[in-house]
């Protein structure tokens, strides 16, 4: 990490003992009397339940270490993920943390008083103006609005300023090089945000995607033969195959490449071979039966080279069929 604040490294530092102690020592864990039938009818039982369920959560034990700590407790939560391998932490994220962390001032925010905090998060619109990408606009908006909902201020444009922005952010970065941008995240994935702008990330990202499944089948319906047509049906590949969320979309528009142009047929390259691999996959595991039908009436106009080739694809895919079974 390039980052050179001594202090912000030292409450690095003071994050990663804590995880580690906590996890393994448990020091702040209480084990919990049993409740009873009885105790569950007493509503003041049940709230002191619950409360002292929550205080034995790893984020509430940690907060005992960390409280007094610049850092934002998205932070320690980023690194007890990482710490126990469910997340990888980025150098791109540790710059958004320590983004935060400068904005915080000389008061943690947990101690800041009403005023402070206004004062705060008063300045999101310049913070927004000044991000670089969608994951910057998302931690930025995941802290604000955080803070707005503790302060019980109405985060209507907040919220519509940030859907907007995003769109614009994943319109731009999905023309980069792949891997697609639009893969690394999930709104799940964003440890300081609200369920506000988890819902909001996830349902811009669909649209996205959507947007990019027109605009990859429209290329592949006109070129199959060149690198971008292969990357283009490796990532709807991709979707189809990995992803919940815009599989049926892909799903209703495969239609539209049971072209020739999809099939190993003619100007033949890697390029046009593995993107016909592609094509053909999702095509197959769409609907076999449909897609047998429809290759009886395109392979009368292939020669014999063409149909040896598709049978080939065909076969591995029948082969893996079986192993999956």
């Amino acid at each position: 990490m390039e980052i050179k604040d001594e202090k912000f490294i030292d409450e690095i530092r003071q994050i990663c003992f804590a995880v580690v102690v906590e996890d393994t020592d448990k020091l702040y864990y209480r084990e919990l009397p049993e409740f009873s039938e009885q105790d569950a009818s007493n509503p003041q039982k049940r709230v002191t339940r619950i409360l002292a369920e929550s205080e034995n959560k790893i984020e509430s034990r940690l907060g005992q270490y960390t409280q007094k700590l610049k850092s934002g407790e998205a932070l320690v939560k980023c690194i007890y993920k990482y710490y126990k391998n469910e997340k990888i932490l980025t150098k791109e994220e540790m710059e958004i943390h320590y983004k935060i962390y400068r904005k915080a001032g000389d008061i943690p925010n947990n101690y800041k008083s009403e005023k402070e905090m206004r004062q705060y998060i008063s300045v999101w619109k310049t913070e927004f103006d000044e991000a670089k990408g969608s994951t910057e606009l998302t931690f930025l908006a995941g802290e604000y609005d955080r803070w707005y909902q503790v302060l019980g201020e109405d985060d209507k444009e907040l919220i519509e300023t940030y859907e907007k922005k995003l769109e614009k952010f994943f319109a731009d970065e999905a023309k980069k090089i792949m891997p697609n941008p639009l893969d690394y995240y999930s709104g799940g994935k964003f440890d300081n945000a609200t369920q506000t702008v988890r819902e909001i990330y996830n349902e811009v990202l669909k649209r996205a995607k959507c947007r990019l499944v027109q605009d990859y089948i429209e290329y592949l319906c006109e070129k199959t033969n060149d690198e971008t047509a292969w990357k283009y049906s490796g990532q709807l590949r991709d979707w189809y195959t990995d992803s919940t969320d815009i599989g049926k979309y892909i799903e209703d528009n495969l239609e539209r490449l049971f072209t020739e142009k999809s099939f190993p047929v003619f100007g033949m390259n890697d390029c046009k071979y593995y993107t016909c691999c592609n094509i053909i996959k999702m095509l197959y595991q769409k609907d076999s039966e449909h897609f047998v039908e429809r290759y009886k009436e395109l392979k009368t106009s292939f020669d014999r080279m063409s149909i040896y080739r598709t049978e080939m694809i065909l076969r591995e895919l029948e082969i893996l069929n079986q192993i999956n079974k």
